[in-house]
């Protein structure tokens, strides 16, 4: 019986840090916001500017990002008034 109420107890602060999380992950890239843009930047080699980022979990595990504009190297601009990322299972 006793282990039962241990795991219960675990059970339930795992589930509350999971929640936690979830509430706060939005904040938390809004907070890293240069950061990831600029890892995105070196990653694909082009420039890129975002008004929002914002992330979708319940509908599946994704992105939505407005004002987004991608610039070629050499070229101008391409730009999108808003993109959705999803990844697919």
């Amino acid at each position: 019986m006793r282990k039962w109420i241990i795991a219960g107890c675990v059970g339930v602060a795992l589930a509350v840090v999971a929640a936690a999380t979830v509430i706060n992950l939005n904040s938390l890239i809004q907070r890293n916001r240069d950061f990831l843009i600029g890892q995105a930047e070196q990653a694909l080699g082009r420039k890129i500017s975002v008004g929002e980022i914002e992330t979708t979990l319940f509908s599946g595990v994704g992105m939505r990002l407005t004002n987004f504009t991608m610039t070629d190297l050499g070229s101008s601009s391409g730009r999108c008034s808003e993109k959705n990322f999803k990844s697919r299972p």
